[in-house]
């Protein structure tokens, strides 16, 4: 009789791990094709606003313009409402919304007569900075420069809390001189 329970059991144990098992391996084969159909989405999209952000490119450095920052802005703006904001993972979107909040320091409260005005050199290394952690954020996402592991995502939190501090250390300094130069005018 105790072997029969035994036998009993085994099997109904044997039976419950093995149905949990398949939850989780149907889950993991659910999210795998989640996972591929975000990739895909993002692949179609992605492209459009790396493109866009050559404007604040570290190498060649450009004359940019009170009205070119000015477009810039507005096409970042139209590319994540109409077609990729929604597919920017967390850390896109913070790197993305760095981009935006430098852009908004520079350009609220300017003369509408200086649009030809040219974008001053500290304004700029902000915003080829942000720049550079939203490309790099986008490469992430897409997984096109580093495999998955652990050990590397790890490494990228820490990278995208070091460039949070970064960008927030950098539009304190623009605040400040930007209210330097109202004070000046």
């Amino acid at each position: 009789m105790n072997e029969m329970v035994t036998a009993i059991t085994g099997a109904v144990v044997g039976a419950l791990f093995a149905g949990i098992l398949a939850a989780i391996k149907a889950a993991l084969v659910s999210r795998a094709g989640i996972n591929e159909s975000l990739r895909s989405l993002r692949l179609s999209s992605y492209p459009d606003i790396w493109r866009e952000t050559s404007y604040i490119s570290r190498w060649p450095r450009r004359e940019l313009t009170a009205r070119e920052l000015a477009r810039f802005h507005s096409v970042l703006q139209q590319w994540y409402y109409q077609r990729g904001g929604l597919y920017l993972s967390h850390s896109a979107r913070d790197r993305y919304n760095e981009v935006q909040k430098v852009l908004e320091t520079w350009l609220q409260g300017r003369n509408p007569d200086a649009a030809d005005a040219s974008v001053p050199p500290p304004v700029y290394d902000a915003l080829v900075d942000v720049g550079h952690a939203l490309r790099t954020a986008l490469t992430e996402d897409l997984e096109t420069r580093r495999a998955r592991s652990l050990i590397h995502a790890l490494g990228r939190a820490r990278r995208h809390r070091g460039q949070a501090r970064r960008a927030r250390s950098s539009m304190a300094t623009l605040e400040k001189e930007m209210r330097a130069a109202t004070r000046a005018d």
